[in-house]
């Protein structure tokens, strides 16, 4: 697993190039647009352009 912050500064590119991400989990929390903002410079970044994500964010309690 590899951790990154949204602006995705912090990644290894040389070790996404020789070991691909299976999945990208993209952990928004209440920051949806900076969620969008890193999923459309996933887009850009060919490593992880093709990974399948999953956006989680939170939302508040559903009555019922």
């Amino acid at each position: 697993m590899t951790t990154a912050a949204f602006d995705l500064g912090d990644l290894d590119h040389d070790q996404l190039r020789r070991q691909p991400p299976t999945m990208l989990v993209l952990d928004a929390g209440d920051q949806l647009d900076r969620a969008i903002r890193s999923l459309r410079a996933i887009e850009k970044l060919p490593p992880l352009a093709d990974a399948p994500r999953l956006l989680v964010v939170t939302v508040p309690r559903l009555s019922g």
